[in-house]
């Protein structure tokens, strides 16, 4: 994989950390910045020349909250594989990024060596998510259906 080149943009407020995973990716060599910013407002608006073949992404930017830019990145770059990291690891909102397009979920903190793992996860078998999110979004279904169980108990026949 080193030897390829991909594109990576990344949706961050902030900005150091924002910084710091540009000049990690510059200097590892095989990546390129496309977009490097804390507003999504401005990267659905812009025309491209490249098309990012990674997107990372904060659940919480400058513009928004919450995952419904996903669906709107994903009509713009249908071929990228949006990344969320973020620090909330709450099942429901896992599962609403992936409901709406995400290909991976990294919790934050991380290292940096890690998002060049997650990409290369991604490329091999399509997504990412961590065994501790894994986990937690099993339970939740298993919980929903549970719950839905009880509820199909209670109907008469």
């Amino acid at each position: 994989m080193e030897n390829i080149l991909l594109n990576v943009g990344i949706l961050e407020d902030n900005l150091q950390l924002r910084e710091t995973i540009e000049q990690y990716l510059e200097l590892k060599g095989g990546y390129s910045i496309v977009f490097s910013t804390g507003w999504v407002s401005n990267i659905l608006k812009e025309s491209f020349y490249e098309v990012p073949d990674f997107i990372l992404m904060d659940e919480h930017l400058d513009d928004a909250s919450g995952f419904d830019e996903i669906k709107l990145l994903k009509k713009k770059f249908p071929e990228s594989n949006l990344i969320v990291i973020s620090g909330d690891d709450n099942p429901k909102l896992i599962m609403k990024a992936l409901e709406n397009g995400a290909s991976g979920y990294l919790y934050k903190p991380f290292t940096l060596a890690q998002v060049v793992d997650v990409f290369k996860e991604v490329i091999i078998i399509g997504s990412f998510l961590q065994l501790s999110t894994t986990t937690k979004l099993i339970s939740m279904l298993n919980k929903k259906r549970e719950a839905d169980d009880v509820v199909f108990d209670k109907l008469t026949k």
